[in-house]
Formats: C-alpha cells, sequence, structure tokens
C-alpha cells in the first residue's frame, strides 16, 4: 500500500527507521478505505534518534471484484517490484498536516510558499493521506482506534523534563491523541485555553509510562446506553451517533 521508508544517511544496520509494532486501524471512507497506523518502537523507549509519524492512507483498490493492478498487461514492462512501486503511495503524496494549518490560519506561516488555510484544506482533501511528525523521540505505543470519526492512540515520549515523585522513576511523557481520522484536526478544546488548535490533539496522562491500547465499548448506564473508548484508567465520550435510535421508513408500491 505505502512504501515511506527513507535509509538515506543512515547507518548499515537502518537502525534509524521507523518501526510499525501494530496494526492498522481501517476506517471505511467515500470512495477510499482510510488506514491508520503510527510508528514506534516501544522495545528502544529512550531513543531519540527516529522521527516517528502517525499516519492515514487512502487505500483506493477497494471495489468489489476488481483487482488493484492488471499484472497481465503490465507483464513485458518490467518486475512484479517494479510495477508495484509504480502504484505504492509514497510520503511526498501525503499531506503534513503537523502544524494544524487546515484548522488553524496562524499554523500555515511558514510550512510553505503561499499557504493560507483554504489551500491547505483543498490539499488534504487531493492528497493520498496525511501524517503528523512526533515530538523527539515520542513514539506511537499501541495501535488506534476511531469511533465516530475520532481516532485515538497514545504516545510515550522520553523526557528528564517529566514530573517524578520522591522515590519514583521518570517513566515519560504519556499522550492521548484524539484526531479527526480524515483531516488530523482537534476535535474539542481539549487544555481548555479557550482555542482549538493543534495542542488539543492530544492530552498528557499523569504517571507517564505506557497507555494501554484505546478499546472501544458500549454501556448501558441508568438505561442509557453509551459508546465509549477506555485506555487505562481514561474513558472517552466522542460526539456519536444515536445508539437504538429510531428513523421512520417510508416506501410506496406502484401496481400496473
Amino acid at each position: 500500500l505505502a512504501s515511506i521508508a527513507d535509509a538515506s544517511g543512515l547507518p548499515a544496520d537502518k537502525s534509524g527507521l521507523r518501526k510499525f509494532l501494530f496494526p492498522p486501524d481501517v476506517v471505511y471512507s467515500e470512495g477510499f478505505d482510510s488506514v491508520l497506523i503510527g510508528s514506534g518502537d516501544r522495545e528502544h523507549p529512550f531513543d531519540t534518534v527516529v522521527e516517528n509519524r502517525f499516519y492515514m492512507f487512502k487505500d483506493t483498490g477497494i471495489v468489489a471484484d476488481t483487482p488493484l493492478i492488471d499484472v497481465s498487461i503490465h507483464k513485458d514492462s518490467g518486475t512484479i517490484t517494479d510495477i508495484m512501486r509504480d502504484i505504492t503511495l509514497v510520503e511526498s503524496a501525503l499531506f503534513d498536516a503537523t502544524s494544524n494549518c487546515t484548522q488553524v490560519s496562524s499554523a500555515c506561516s511558514g510550512i510553505g510558499d503561499e499557504i493560507d488555510q483554504a489551500t491547505a484544506a483543498n490539499a488534504i482533501t487531493n492528497k493520498e493521506g496525511w501524517y503528523i511528525t512526533l515530538d523527539t523521540g515520542e513514539k506511537v505505543v499501541g495501535n488506534s482506534v476511531t469511533l465516530n470519526n475520532i481516532t485515538f492512540f497514545n504516545t510515550n515520549q522520553p523526557s528528564t523534563a517529566a514530573v517524578v515523585a520522591n522515590c519514583g522513576s521518570d517513566l515519560g511523557i504519556a499522550r492521548q491523541y484524539k484526531v479527526n481520522f480524515l483531516d488530523a484536526t482537534a476535535f474539542s478544546d481539549q487544555n481548555i485555553d479557550g482555542y482549538v488548535d493543534a495542542d488539543d490533539r492530544s492530552t498528557v496522562h499523569d504517571g507517564g509510562g505506557y497507555l494501554p491500547s484505546p478499546v472501544p465499548v458500549v454501556v448501558e448506564i441508568d438505561g442509557t446506553i453509551h459508546e465509549g473508548v477506555i485506555s487505562g484508567v481514561a474513558v472517552d465520550d466522542p460526539p456519536g451517533s444515536a445508539l437504538n435510535a429510531r428513523y421512520r421508513k417510508f416506501w410506496y408500491k406502484e401496481v400496473d
């Protein structure tokens, strides 16, 4: 589906490459599947060399009974590897959503020539997906879950600035991200500062460490059905659909 590795300038053992240790989350969208996945080597928590990212790839090869590529018409044009390289997504085909320019106009300065909020919004629609570059040393530590258009994923970042209690250990900075899966924007003012910007994509959890992978749940409380996402001790109730709602349906029959 995608080839986003860049081994230039790396040592022979390719130790600086991003790693994906968890399966992707796939969300059906209009005309394509959104494949969401984040990189991070949780087995090396103190690494600050690898620049990890969270990606959304648009997989348009979803039409039933339609192969992604007809190998027979390309059999004389090169190897299968060459053919697949021609149709594989590369990072330059994705939109860099790190600054959150599509949501905040002031974040657009310095990320491109003459780019503005409207241009960025149009670009992210026409690109083959998006990515967010995480902070130095920050890495995704579990799989992602998307519920009602909001994608949840967790990260950990080694940091000497993390608050450590007496006789405690520095377990880094634990963040839970909540972004719109189509454009990587924040969906609410999570830090309650009166603005919705890139800082509202995530919240920091006290204690640090590795937050468990988010899990979607449906529960009944006092006779009302709720959808939510649980990650450790954190429970989120994203803006959701009306569960168990009844909808009127009308139809008619013509008789000759």
